[in-house]
């Protein structure tokens, strides 16, 4: 069984990203209802300057991934990049106020002003397969920490900068449960986001 991957409420659409024959499947998200901007996406990650990558590799690498979705750069010439569970997250603001990211390896998307919300704030990733089993996202400011439930495995994810990753291979082979992912915020209250885990199944 191939190793599936799934975007929560976005419409996935398939993109090469690699020179070779891999590949990697992205989404970019629907346009919100406010401009794009990195407050008005309320995720400190998109204008931190710490983050701000002066090497020509990273740059090189925004470049290939506003090919691939199709989302133009806008001006700001050095992307972002920071690490968060031993992965590399690399992103860049469009032209037209997205900012569009990828953990390096995997997948990513593009959120725009509106995508995320105080009810949903959480842009979920999840693969899944028989040895593979990784949720991961983007967290709207104002979260502090992300927990996965899946059945009666919990597992607190690595965060930082807006980015969590959580991974346990061991999990791939489940089936017929459901995924609750839970952020909690800085007011120590919690926002849950759940999906069926057979839902991914063939």
């Amino acid at each position: 069984m191939p190793t599936l991957k799934r975007r929560i409420d976005v419409i996935w659409i398939a993109l090469a990203l690699s020179a070779g024959i891999g590949g990697a499947a992205l989404a970019t998200a629907a346009s919100g209802t406010e401009e794009g901007s990195g407050g008005g996406l309320q995720i400190a990650a998109v204008t931190d300057p710490a983050l701000t990558s002066a090497d020509p590799a990273d740059g090189d690498a925004a470049a290939h991934l506003a090919t691939a979705t199709g989302v133009t750069g806008g001006t700001r010439e050095a992307p972002q990049v920071w690490s968060v569970g031993g992965r590399s997250v690399l992103g860049y603001t469009a032209a037209d106020g997205r900012f569009c990211y990828e953990f390096r390896g995997l997948t990513g998307g593009c959120l725009a002003a509106g995508t995320l919300s105080d009810s949903q704030p959480l842009d979920i990733t999840m693969d899944h397969g028989p040895s593979t089993f990784h949720v991961y996202g983007i967290a709207l400011d104002g979260v502090t920490g992300v927990t996965l439930h899946v059945g009666t495995t919990i597992l607190e994810a690595a965060f930082a900068h807006n980015a969590f990753f959580v991974s346990d291979d061991a999990l791939g082979a489940t089936t017929e449960t459901t995924v609750e992912v839970v952020a909690t915020m800085s007011d120590d209250t919690t926002r849950t986001q759940a999906f069926p885990i057979s839902s991914l199944q063939p």
